[in-house]
């Protein structure tokens, strides 16, 4: 969660624990947050279990309610991209609870488009839905 490129001090960073993830192995990974500017407003949750997450960088001062990019896959610290697939990405406008991240971890497929993302190609843009209609993500629109 940040508002600037390369993190510096106005980001929350966290990495998930030691050992949580394997590779060759497809994993659920979820990551709430409340919006109150601190590392402590950030939930992780891999395979449908809280996990505590390792904060590198606790330091948000702006909002993140901008035209900012969103970067899904890439460490601000490291400059390094997300080796791997992604699948069913979704950004939600709300912050979903515990047992409703159990749920999406357990059901073989959602029938629900809150929070799905998609790449609208006669935009030229990305988009996520809020449950009703299709927003905007980001700044790079025509």
């Amino acid at each position: 969660v940040g508002t600037t490129n390369g993190c510096g001090s106005d980001c929350i960073l966290v990495r998930t624990p030691a050992n949580s993830l394997s590779s060759s192995t497809w994993h659920h990974a979820a990551l709430t947050y409340d919006g109150t500017s601190t590392a402590a407003g950030t939930k992780l949750y891999i395979d449908g279990a809280y996990q505590t997450p390792t904060v590198v960088v606790n330091g948000l001062i702006s909002s993140i309610l901008s035209a900012s990019d969103v970067e899904i896959g890439f460490s601000p610290i490291s400059g390094a991209y997300f080796y791997g697939k992604l699948d069913d990405v979704r950004v939600y406008n709300r912050v979903l609870s515990a047992a409703e991240i159990a749920a999406l971890y357990n059901s073989a497929t959602s029938t629900s488009t809150e929070g799905a993302l998609m790449y609208n190609s006669d935009k030229g843009v990305m988009q996520y839905c809020n449950g009703t209609n299709w927003v905007r993500i980001g700044s790079h629109a025509p």
